[in-house]
């Protein structure tokens, strides 16, 4: 009677301990896979680059996400505090426009692949003075007739030039409603005019995303044999 009890005893032990066993080879299994898991999103990169341009109020500034680590496809989703994106919000790029009024910008891009990565940065904007980053608040220029127009015009051609200054690296176009221009140099451009009569002259500034465009009215009268009216 004995031997039987111990018998039953030593199979109950045997039995408990292979089920004991086939419990812990199952909970191990999800915990490697979720350790597997953490250790993929732990490679992963995600880094929020500033690019051209300054972080000022009214001024615009680019942006660029980096990574490193994520398989393909990506999609790219941006936000921003304190300015305005001006393109797309889905690329790995985006240009911001920052606020007349912020004094922070933050700039967040979640970046989705085979795993999620995502970054966010805080900037601090620097102040434009009131003049909400337009650089011609405070520009006035004048065109100057040097030499008048006639119709039809052999050279040399009508002469204008803006007098007043300009901010570093303004980019300078001339334009002409009745004429062609002939020659376009900074302050200076040289115009044929194709008709009697009106014709307006323009020159138009350009930086930063702003324009500014100054104008003078002319008259084109008829002249006999091609002969430009006398330098003024």
């Amino acid at each position: 009677m004995k031997k039987l009890t111990y018998a039953l005893t030593l199979m109950l032990a045997i039995a408990m301990s292979c089920t004991l066993n086939k419990q812990q080879e199952e909970a191990i299994q999800p915990i490697n896979e979720k350790e597997s898991s953490n250790l993929r999103i732990s490679e992963t990169y995600c880094n929020i680059q500033q690019g051209l341009g300054i972080i000022k109020q009214g001024y615009h500034t680019n942006f660029s996400m980096v990574t490193s680590g994520i398989g393909g496809p990506l999609s790219y989703r941006w936000t921003v505090i304190g300015g305005v994106i001006t393109g797309s919000t889905t690329g790995s790029s985006i240009t911001v426009k920052v606020n007349s009024k912020s004094t922070k910008l933050i700039v967040r891009c979640i970046v989705e692949g085979d795993v999620p990565c995502g970054d966010e940065k805080t900037f601090n904007v620097e102040s434009s003075g009131g003049n909400d980053g337009n650089p011609f608040i405070n520009v006035n220029l004048t065109i100057n007739e040097l030499i008048s127009p006639c119709y039809p015009m052999g050279h040399p051609y009508a002469r204008y030039e803006y007098s007043g200054s300009v901010p570093s690296g303004t980019s300078v176009s001339w334009s002409v409603n009745t004429g062609v221009i002939m020659l376009a140099s900074g302050d200076q451009c040289h115009v044929k005019p194709t008709s009697v009569g009106g014709m307006t002259v323009k020159v138009t500034l350009s930086k930063n995303g702003y324009t500014k465009t100054f104008s003078k009215n002319t008259y084109t009268q008829s002249c006999s044999g091609g002969d430009p009216f006398p330098i003024k």
